[in-house]
Order: C-alpha cells, then structure tokens, then sequence
C-alpha cells in the first residue's frame, strides 16, 4: 500500500505542474459503428464547451436519457468535481459566471463498470478493456485509446476519458471517466515486491529510451472510478485529483 501511495504522489506532482496548461483535441478519427450499437460521442472530448447555459440548469434530481440511463449510480455534488476544465471554460475571473455555469455540472457514478479484468501485457489493455466495457455495458460502440504505456510504466495505473452516448432528452455529448490500477500478479513472488521492481524497472527503461520490461504474466486491473459526465476529467474519486 506504501508503494502505490508513492505512485499516485508522484502522479499528483507532475498533475499539478502541467494542469494549467493541458488542452484536449478533437476526436478527428471517422468511427464505424456495428450494427445494433448506439454510436459514441465523436466530437471534443471537452464536452463541457456544448453547456448551454441560457436556459434553466438541471435540477437535483435530473438524470440524463438514453442507453446508459440504467447503469447510472448516484449523482455527484458540484462541489466534488474536478473543476481544471470548468475554470477554463467558464473564466474563473467572472465569480458570476463561474457560478452560473458550475450549476450545469453533471456526474454520476457507474457502478456496473466497477470490477477487474486481467492481461498478460500491457499490448492487451485495449482489448481487455473494450471486452470488459462492451461485458458490462453493451450495446454501445465504445472506443479506447491503443496506447497506455506512460501510465503503466511509470505509476502501474491507467486512467482516461473516453467518449460516452450523448444524453438523448438534451443532445449533450457526455464522458466517461474510467481509472484503474494494477492490484495483483499471476506470480508467486511477494506482491508489492514484484510490481515495485517492475514499476522501477520499466521507468528506467521509458526514461532511457530503451524497450519495457514485460508485465508479469496474470496481471489485474482494478477498475475503481467510473464516472459519467459532461465534462471530459470530473475526477470525482480519482486518487491525484483529491
């Protein structure tokens, strides 16, 4: 426990150097959708900048519409999401907007995403995750980025916001917000000692250049944060966020 709490330390520091200044692009790559799926969001993944904040903000109670109403938990309070982007969005230096827009922040939990899905490297995560969403979730076309090595490598975590079905009673496009980290190995090997020196291991090898070492065979992937939002990193229970 010691070992990942160093993990996410670092995390957090390199978090908060580099947060003002992080900018998300566009989701340009045309996506099929097989047949009997709901298509994702394919436009910013800072969803955020679709607020329309001329009308009324949703009440208390509103839950989004369409295929992921089911799956939905518990809706988070404003005051206990992330807030990097929204400041962005909605000028931190006009308390007035600010406030106004920070009304319109939506997120819920999902708590069928929380669970486990294990690879043999970290080449599987892809596939593993999409299996793992598709399992959980189906009926939607998600998509997962191919490429999880910095996170893996350095922290033994993964973490990302991908696109989600939009809210249908509103048209919003929405995220999901999913983070993960490595909580056993198929090794005999005393646990926090083998992903210790793999996790030393393979930053040394990311800061030299030089190929990783391969991941223990049998790892496991906990998935503990799945959140539901129209903003791109509500972060609502992801360690360096707190």
């Amino acid at each position: 426990m010691e070992f990942f709490n160093k993990l996410i330390g670092i995390a957090a520091s390199i978090l908060e150097r580099v947060r003002g200044g992080v900018r998300h692009k566009a989701i340009e790559a045309e996506i099929e959708h097989p047949a009997g799926t709901q298509p994702v969001t394919t436009e910013a993944p800072r969803a955020l900048r679709y607020l329309n904040i001329s009308g009324s903000p949703p009440p208390p109670n509103y839950y989004p519409e369409g295929i992921m109403r089911p799956y939905l938990g518990e809706r988070y309070a404003k005051d206990v999401i992330f807030a990097a982007e929204f400041e962005e969005f909605c000028d931190e230096d006009d308390e007035a907007l600010y406030r106004r827009c920070e009304n319109y922040l939506l997120a819920y939990d999902v708590p069928s995403l929380i669970g486990e899905f294990v690879i043999d490297d970290i080449d599987d995560i892809s596939d593993a995750l999409l299996t793992y969403l598709r399992s959980r979730i189906p009926g939607v076309d998600w998509t997962v980025k191919s490429d999880w090595e910095g996170g893996m490598q350095k922290y033994l975590l993964i973490h990302d916001s991908i696109s989600a079905p939009k809210d249908v009673r509103t048209g919003q496009p929405m995220m999901l917000e999913l983070f993960g980290d490595v909580s056993s190995s198929g090794l005999t090997q005393d646990k926090s000692t083998e992903l210790e020196n793999y996790a030393t291991a393979a930053r040394n090898a990311l800061y030299a250049g030089t190929p990783p070492p391969k991941l223990p065979k049998r790892t496991t992937i906990s998935i503990s944060v799945a959140t539901y939002s129209n903003v791109c990193f509500p972060g609502v229970g992801v360690p360096f966020y707190s």
